[in-house]
Order: C-alpha cells, then sequence, then structure tokens
C-alpha cells in the first residue's frame, strides 16, 4: 500500500537509498569494517521507509501524460 503508485524506477530508487542508509550507518558505527560485520548488517524497513521519504511516486497527473504519450505511439509499431 505504500508503494502504490511508485514505478519500477522508483522502487529501485528506493532499494538503492536504503541499501546506502544501511552501508552509512554500519560505517557511522565506527570500527573496522570487516567482511562479516558486512555480511551481517541488514535493509530494514526503517531504511526503506527513510529512503520513501527521498523518493515520492511520480504523480497520477504526469503519469497520465506518459500514458497520454504511449497511446499516441501505439499505433506507430
Amino acid at each position: 500500500k505504500r508503494t502504490d503508485g511508485y514505478t519500477g524506477a522508483d522502487l529501485a530508487a528506493v532499494a538503492n537509498e536504503g541499501t546506502m542508509l544501511a552501508i552509512r550507518e554500519l560505517v557511522a558505527e565506527g570500527g573496522e569494517i570487516t567482511e562479516e560485520k558486512v555480511n551481517a548488517k541488514k535493509v530494514t524497513m526503517a531504511h526503506l521507509l527513510k529512503a520513501m521519504e527521498t523518493f515520492r511516486p511520480i504523480s497520477k497527473k504526469e503519469m497520465k501524460k506518459y500514458e497520454m504519450a504511449y497511446k499516441d505511439f501505439e499505433y506507430v509499431r
């Protein structure tokens, strides 16, 4: 429900940003960054929700424009 209106690209951006937030958190913890620490670090829902604050879905108005453009080019094939 939280991702209604998000495109595949929007979801990919949220996932990537969530991953970066987890990495930044690991670095901020300090100390040596070992393979074990990296493997133990998980991207959580909190990371993804924070990432969703940065990446908003395309508006329905904008989506309508893309749908109209798609219909215009549909007959070109």
